[in-house]
């Protein structure tokens, strides 16, 4: 708000934003996401405020239902045909070995994740995020992004250099291959500085790490 762009708050189960199921008798209140009705995040984002969503879910029984938050966040960039859907989390991205931390994930296909997903070769925690991905792509979203939000600027580097600051899946082979992020002005100097930073031992903002 402080920007200039107002937020708007929302519970999934408003206007029946989120619409889910009950995931198991053992689970509860918990649910699994049936559908997504857009046209109150259309009409929100429509009059340029941005759409705060709470997972919480109308239930097809008419009760409410809990459900990931992963989950519908990949749900609604495919409903709206978002260009990209970006994952703030607090690990660097998506490893082959979390235990190894050179083995992060720069770039992978939609084909690649599903592999990953299907051979258990993922760890626990990253599993929805996985999934909820490949259900975005898998729609027609372009790209998804698993990043640090912890990362001073981590959004802007993900997105506006090319060598970004995470992970990133692709709709398809040809975009993974030949994907290049247009580096203007600003984004190659905030990533000068961030290298000028790391080798200084001091953070973004001046402090040290």
């Amino acid at each position: 708000n402080e920007h200039g762009n107002f937020a708007v708050g929302v519970s999934g189960a408003d206007a029946g934003v989120i619409v889910a199921e009950q995931a198991s008798p053992d689970l509860g209140r918990v649910g699994r996401i049936t559908r997504i009705n857009s046209p109150l995040i259309n009409d929100l984002v429509a009059g340029d405020y941005i759409p705060v969503i709470a997972s919480v879910a109308l239930g097809e029984d008419g009760g409410f239902y809990n459900v990931n938050a992963d989950m519908v966040a990949g749900h609604i960039a495919a409903a709206i045909g978002a260009h990209k859907v970006v994952f703030l989390t607090d690990v660097d991205g998506l490893y082959e070995n979390f235990e190894n931390k050179d083995s992060l994930i720069s770039n992978l296909t939609l084909f690649e994740a599903q592999y990953m997903v299907e051979n258990n070769i993922v760890s626990t925690g990253m599993i929805p995020k996985l999934k909820s991905c490949i259900h975005a792509l898998d729609a027609g979203v372009f790209r998804a992004h698993i990043i640090n939000g912890v990362t001073p600027h981590s959004l802007l580097l993900e997105l506006l250099t090319s060598t970004g600051v995470g992970t990133t899946m692709h709709s398809t082979e040809e975009s993974c291959t030949f994907d290049t992020h247009p580096l203007g002005n600003f984004a190659s100097k905030l990533l000068e500085n961030r290298q000028h930073s790391i080798a200084n031992g001091m953070g973004l903002n001046g402090k040290n790490l």
